[in-house]
């Protein structure tokens, strides 16, 4: 004989988890109420959140994209409402949050301010040069693919751990075997959205610490965790790169729409 299926009701992907790691309280705490979004272009690659003229880009995750409520319901609402869906478990909705915490940190004026000179529109391509020259004969992990690594990969030790691991790579699992062991990690921006830098963060506390690439927030509270260094993106103008995020474009095609910027713990301690 045979027995009957049991019907159970799917449960709803998590919205957003109220209490949430202290980091992303900290991270939300000072967008103030007010702010409207007035464009959200979810793009194959990059996700672009516009408010009052300043734009913040984010990497796109895909994983709950058909399961989320945010579209349609983004033009004309609070930058601080949809900031607070980075602790969201759908990590489209996280990815669209991002970009909206860093349309409120990015702001040239804000990162200007932090740096006390005006921005020019800078590739940032020798980041990676300067800490092979400082690491060299050292253990570097990256956690993340990014181009212009071949003076890493030449003068030290370098583990590159990918969550899509290609040939060379380390799964992202391996980061809880051999962060502890680095001299210095460089770590994607994206791992805010997805979750994992918290994590990541405690692994690395004996390590140099690089939080590198679009995603990053520009904000000094990355220093009381861990963090040494940022390397993050202003977006300077933000119609062109619209452009660059419509047509799923890589980092290159954003030209000079983009500038990337490094701010140091010792930079904040000047100032």
């Amino acid at each position: 004989m045979s027995l009957p299926l049991l019907s159970r009701r799917p449960r709803p992907l998590a919205a957003a988890a109220p209490a949430g790691h202290p980091i992303y309280r900290e991270l939300v705490a000072p967008i103030e109420s007010g702010d409207r979004i007035t464009s959200c272009v979810a793009g194959l690659v990059w996700t672009l959140v516009e408010s009052g003229g300043q734009a913040g880009l984010a990497l796109t995750l895909h994983d709950g994209v058909y399961e989320s409520e945010l579209p349609g319901r983004l033009h004309g609402a609070e930058m601080r409402w949809l900031a607070e869906h980075i602790t969201s478990w759908n990590m489209f909705d996280a990815s669209l949050a991002l970009g909206a915490i860093n349309a409120w940190f990015n702001r040239r004026d804000r990162v200007e301010r932090l740096l006390g000179r005006p921005l020019v529109s800078e590739r940032g391509v020798a980041l990676f040069e300067r800490l092979a020259t400082r690491f060299a004969g050292g253990n570097v992990a990256v956690v993340g693919r990014f181009p212009h690594l071949e003076a890493l990969s030449e003068q030290c030790t370098l583990t590159i751990l990918e969550r899509r691991p290609s040939a060379g790579d380390l799964p992202d699992q391996a980061c809880e075997y051999l962060l502890g062991r680095q001299d210095c990690v460089c770590i994607t921006g994206s791992t805010v959205s997805n979750k994992t830098l918290p994590r990541l963060l405690e692994l690395s506390r004996q390590a140099y610490v690089v939080l590198v690439g679009p995603s990053v927030p520009l904000t000094t509270m990355w220093f009381d965790h861990g963090v040494d260094l940022l390397a993050g993106t202003v977006v300077l103008d933000p119609a062109g790169a619209l452009v660059a995020v419509q047509q799923g474009g890589r980092r290159s095609l954003f030209g000079d729409s983009l500038a990337m910027v490094e701010l140091g713990a010792q930079d904040v301690a000047a100032l």
